[in-house]
């Protein structure tokens, strides 16, 4: 379930990203033909667009560090689960081995 949720959030946030890249791309033309013809409004769109770049990059962050922290969480996980196999494989082969030396032992005493 947990899985599926972050899967959603994760898409949502790539098709956020994708939007608001089609956005700017837009803008920047808009604030490109208002560098040449009409400056006031230029600045204006600059200081917007630098404040839009700000909040964006913030949220993007945020998600980018949650997500981080929950792929390491699973591969923490993950790595306990290989180790508690790898301990138990160990214990089997260790239990297994002193079987055969008893065995060997007990048939030389014979």
């Amino acid at each position: 379930m947990d899985q599926e949720l972050s899967n959603k959030r994760f898409f949502f946030y790539r098709k956020v990203d994708f939007t608001m890249n089609i956005i700017t791309f837009f803008y920047l033309i808009a604030l490109f033909y208002t560098l040449i013809y009409w400056f006031a409004i230029f600045v204006w769109l600059f200081r917007t667009a630098l404040l839009l770049a700000l909040v964006l990059g913030i949220i993007e962050t945020i998600q980018a560090n949650r997500f981080a922290r929950q792929y390491q969480e699973r591969d923490r996980y993950y790595q306990q689960l290989n180790q508690q196999e790898v301990f138990s494989l160990l214990d089997s082969q260790q239990q297994t081995s002193s079987f055969l030396q008893f065995q060997k032992r007990k048939q030389g005493a014979a």
